[in-house]
């Protein structure tokens, strides 16, 4: 028996459903990059205030103490003693130290601000890993927690630029979630709101994240800033792949971030008074018999 050929509509129903699948892989792809470059930001801002802190270090002034002491080695008692050089060099030594030793302690700060992006990275590539081999990470986690997670993530940021943040939740609130995807979510939040406030331009920028629960037992996480704010008619398109109304942007954090969210069995919605007026986006994640039936 020879084989059917397939139809006209069946080889285009097909290519339409190839195409699917490949535009959902470039979307995802696209996604995981703009988390990276977000999580990139965060170690460039570390990097530059290590660099500015090396440029300033006080070893240079260690340095010439120890020449002037190598200058004296067959003297340097009387040196010590008598020489009003050598006398001032101890208290001197003494105040080089205390400075060095403060400056090992915030580098070793800056640091450690660094390894946070890094292992973000880390996280995100292993999510994408894992979404390909269907294994779920779904945990029971502390929420707060995990706002405080995110928020150390983009904190550099948001201190260099004298973004005051405002953190208010319930404490010990226990979620059962995927921690890695909520991180993901809020940091490509608070990063929207930081862009926000200093396209605004003003002198008083605030970043506020608010989390609760609701009486169905949902969680709630609210990013609101007040920044430039959006327009009325641009609420409907904030999380359409590609739309952006920042100069600079791309519209692929948004987009990825609602798609994280509704992998969550939540939602990710956004709230605006309109331009000049700040806006809040909430991140909805569900109760934990609709997290559970999410990933079957």
């Amino acid at each position: 028996m020879t084989a059917a050929l397939a139809t006209p509509w069946q080889t285009t129903d097909d290519m339409q459903r190839e195409l699917a699948r490949q535009a959902r892989r470039a979307e995802v792809a696209t996604g995981v990059l703009h988390d990276v470059g977000n999580a990139l930001t965060s170690v460039n801002v570390a990097l530059s205030m290590l660099l500015d802190a090396a440029s300033d270090s006080r070893l240079a002034q260690l340095a010439r103490a120890v020449e002037l002491l190598n200058e004296h080695t067959g003297d340097i008692g009387s040196f010590l003693s008598d020489d009003p050089r050598g006398r001032r060099l101890l208290p001197y030594l003494g105040k080089v130290t205390a400075r060095l030793q403060e400056e090992h302690q915030a580098l070793s700060r800056e640091l450690e601000e660094m390894r946070r992006p890094l292992d973000h990275i880390r996280t995100i590539i292993g999510i994408q890993q894992a979404q390909a081999s269907s294994h779920s990470r779904l945990a029971r986690c502390d929420l707060q927690a995990v706002v405080d997670n995110a928020l150390r993530l983009d904190a550099l940021s948001l201190e260099r630029n004298a973004i005051e943040v405002v953190h208010e939740g319930t404490p010990a609130c226990g979620v059962l979630t995927d921690e890695h995807k909520v991180v993901q979510i809020l940091v490509n939040l608070l990063s929207n709101a930081r862009k926000s406030v200093l396209a605004s331009g003003r002198s008083d920028g605030r970043v506020t994240i608010r989390h609760g629960i609701t009486p169905t037992g949902d969680h709630l996480i609210d990013v609101s800033d007040n920044g430039v704010g959006i327009a009325a008619e641009h609420l409907c398109r904030v999380f359409v792949f590609g739309f952006t109304t920042n100069g600079q942007g791309h519209g692929f954090g948004l987009h990825n971030s609602a798609n994280l969210a509704t992998e969550l069995g939540g939602s990710l919605r956004v709230a605006s008074a309109g331009p000049g007026q700040g806006a809040t986006f909430t991140l909805e994640i569900p109760a934990p018999n609709a997290a559970r039936a999410a990933v079957r």
